[in-house]
């Protein structure tokens, strides 16, 4: 089992915790030993990974620098599983940055390429952030159709941290939609799985999506507690994308009550 295989994995565990600036290092590490070794192999894996957390942090001109490097690589090495992987970390960054239609292409992109391989999980997580396109571009049909067959695939594979991403997913499509009760339903389901399994990425999203349901409810105490509690928890990650809405997200809440001063502070 080679040094940079062992450096790899340590900076997909730190990702996944949340520590971010730790895995960066990392896998910066075994890009390192890998550009030294000449292995085109690991350059195109330790570029991607470094574009998926810098997708993390926020830093999407840099995360889409190094997944462009990846998907060119993989592509030139016929490395299937890699170009989707890229292709997924870009669709997911232009989704990001509210580039839908082009997140959309780069995840249509990956769809056939995944079913060819059979990779089940990877199938999945291109179907929920093809969901995520098709939400924010009105495609309701599209979106609800995407969101199912990948939640039915990550529950087939048990595969619950996951499960939690799409019926996050989910709740914000039926908020759209007006489901307003099956919404709740499904943030609490994403809270509950991702604490379960120590997922702090998925933890903040449940949360400021409930945040989002108890103002849309005009609840305006539970907003704000779930609010604070999305602000506290990316806060401690330095999570910094989440941390911007959840302080955004504060401040609207109150600008709506009309405590200005307050408002202004966030």
């Amino acid at each position: 089992y080679s040094e940079t295989a062992c450096l790899g994995n340590l900076g997909m565990a730190h990702t996944m915790l949340g520590l971010y600036q730790e895995a960066i290092s990392f896998h910066e590490q075994s890009l390192i030993i890998d550009e030294e070794l000449e292995n085109q192999d690991g350059i195109a894996s330790d570029w991607n990974n470094l574009g998926s957390v810098y997708q993390y942090l926020g830093d999407y001109p840099k995360a889409e620098e190094y997944l462009t490097k990846a998907l060119s690589l993989f592509e030139k090495l016929a490395d299937h599983r890699g170009e989707v992987l890229a292709l997924i970390n870009l669709g997911n960054v232009k989704n990001k940055q509210g580039q839908f239609e082009l997140g959309k292409q780069h995840l249509q992109k990956a769809i056939p390429i995944v079913e060819e391989i059979g990779d089940l999980h990877l199938a999945a997580s291109a179907l929920n952030s093809l969901g995520l396109s098709f939400t924010r571009l009105g495609e309701t049909k599209n979106a609800v159709e995407m969101y199912e067959r990948a939640l039915n695939i990550f529950r087939i594979i048990k595969n619950q941290r996951e499960e939690a991403k799409v019926l996050n997913n989910l709740g914000l499509l039926q908020m759209a939609m007006d489901g307003q009760e099956r919404s709740l339903d499904f943030f609490q389901k994403a809270l509950k799985l991702s604490q379960r399994f120590g997922d702090p990425i998925n933890q903040s999203n449940a949360l400021s999506n409930m945040a989002l349901y108890w103002a849309a409810m005009d609840n305006d105490e539970l907003a704000l507690e779930y609010h604070q509690k999305h602000l506290e928890l990316t806060s401690d990650l330095n999570y910094l994308s989440g941390k911007a809405n959840a302080l955004g997200n504060l401040g609207l809440l109150y600008t709506s009550r009309k405590d200005y001063p307050t408002a202004i502070q966030y």
